[in-house]
């Protein structure tokens, strides 16, 4: 499944292994889309495939998340652009987490 960028801007964070929850892990995309007094607004994207720790920790495999990340840091991309695709593991939820932040 695509991730979609929603906005235009700069890819201004990239997280290819991000431990949480104890057991599970994700990876981030975070989009600087405008700003204001030079401080900028951006999209956190967290994705959660909620199926264990696949990057992460002893059982976690180090890259596993890197095929499915399209973009870099300073990467701008476009609204509608694909910028990476959903870890989908059968017998497991996954989703994404969005969050607008203005500077910090």
């Amino acid at each position: 499944m695509d991730i979609i960028s929603p906005v235009d801007g700069v890819v201004t964070y990239v997280s290819k292994c991000y431990p949480y929850g104890g057991n599970l892990d994700q990876y981030k995309i975070h989009i600087a889309y405008a700003h204001r007094n030079g401080n900028l607004f951006q999209l956190e994207l967290g994705i959660e495939p909620m199926a264990g720790a696949l990057c992460s920790g002893p059982t976690g495999t180090p890259g596993y998340y890197d095929p499915y990340i399209l973009v870099a840091q300073n990467d701008r991309v476009s609204k509608g652009q694909k910028i990476g695709s959903m870890v989908l593991v059968p017998g497991s939820a996954s989703h994404i987490h969005f969050n607008s932040k203005y500077q910090n």
